[in-house]
């Protein structure tokens, strides 16, 4: 799955309710993207991954993407990552995470165990 912590639905991530939600239902129009590939992953028992939108997004979203903060591109694709069960999470043109754009030790922090974040690619 992509298009995690893309701006869509207001980047809201998955309520337990959400497979209770027909897919019909006019509800899921407002969801992100990230919630709606979820629940449809849910119905059908596939597993989730998740992957960032890339850094060539446009000049708006470069400051989301190396925004820092809890409301950066990072913190909000991780924190969807673990909201909508995500198995593992990638981050899209990981080269950014070594050439300093994002910083490569920030993404191991949220996706450490002990940040309550489900296993990633990176981890052995």
């Amino acid at each position: 799955m992509t298009s995690t912590g893309d701006g869509s639905g207001g980047d809201v991530g998955c309520a337990p309710e959400d497979r209770q939600v027909p897919v019909t239902s006019t509800a899921v129009k407002s969801w992100s993207a990230a919630r709606w590939i979820s629940r449809v992953a849910d119905e059908f028992g596939l597993a989730k991954v998740g992957e960032n939108p890339g850094y060539t997004a446009g000049s708006t979203f470069r400051a989301h993407y190396t925004d820092r903060s809890a409301g950066g591109l990072m913190a909000t694709s991780l924190s969807l990552a673990r909201s909508c069960g995500y198995l593992g999470f990638y981050w899209a043109h990981d080269a950014q995470l070594w050439d300093g754009t994002v910083d490569a030790a920030e993404f191991y922090g949220y996706t450490s165990p002990d940040a309550g974040a489900p296993p990633t690619a990176l981890q052995d």
